[in-house]
């Protein structure tokens, strides 16, 4: 990889993966919940729509994206996104309320299930990244001069066999401690 700087997740293309796609999803979940409530979407709303949503998601976006911090996003943009539609689209004398009891149902469950997904989605590319910094980047850097080289031996635990205590290390010391050695006393 040589001097390369691999990014995270919180930066660079993951970072920027990670905003288009919560913003697409956002604008993409309220113009269907438009559509669906017999209202048209025109194009320049969805525009318009996905440069309101774009800067909120990218300012939360500087820290791993939990599932509230989803959903809140979601339940946000449903709002706001309602009424940029309502006011770029006609409705023909037909306003659909977001508060009506069953449109406000649909717009919650369906918002709940998307941030459910969408927070497994940030989850599954934390661990994939997570996965390949440990066995791809790591390895492949090679140790600076003034970094000194530092071997760790994982520490073995004991186990038990049927009641039995087995150490799994070698006992490198044998026979009893030197102060209570008979040639400790002779000698002494």
């Amino acid at each position: 990889m040589g001097t390369h700087r691999v990014g995270t997740p919180l930066t660079g293309s993951l970072r920027f993966l990670r905003v288009t796609v919560v913003t697409v999803t956002v604008v993409v979940l309220a113009a269907a919940a438009h559509l669906v409530g017999g209202a048209p979407v025109p194009p320049s709303a969805l525009f318009a729509g996905a440069a309101l949503v774009l800067p909120s998601v990218h300012v939360v976006s500087r820290r791993r994206l939990s599932g509230r911090t989803l959903l809140l996003l979601l339940l946000a943009g449903q709002v706001v996104l309602h009424h940029v539609f309502s006011s770029a689209g006609s409705h023909h004398g037909v306003e659909p309320s977001i508060l009506a009891p069953e449109m406000a149902g649909a717009h919650l469950a369906v918002t709940g299930v998307t941030a459910v997904l969408l927070a497994r989605g940030e989850h599954l590319l934390w661990a994939v990244w997570s996965w390949f910094w440990r066995t791809v980047v790591v390895p492949a850097r090679p140790p600076s001069p003034s970094t000194p080289v530092l071997t760790v031996r994982p520490r073995r635990r004991p186990r038990v066999f049927g009641g039995l205590l087995l150490l799994l290390t070698p006992v490198f010391r044998r026979g009893p401690p030197i102060e209570s050695s008979p040639l400790a006393a002779v000698s002494g």
